[in-house]
């Protein structure tokens, strides 16, 4: 149950380049209680 996700991505630009670069998630909402947490979670 982290609260940040990092990563790369990569994909080709409109000139059949490649691109990439980084992206980051961050939960930025603290209003959900641990339960609804818990319920979303236990459907994936």
């Amino acid at each position: 149950m982290g609260r940040a996700m990092k990563g790369k991505w990569s994909g080709f630009g409109k000139d059949f380049s490649v691109d990439s670069g980084e992206w980051a998630l961050t939960w930025v909402d603290h209003a959900s209680s641990h339960r609804t947490i818990r319920e979303y979670h236990m459907r994936l």
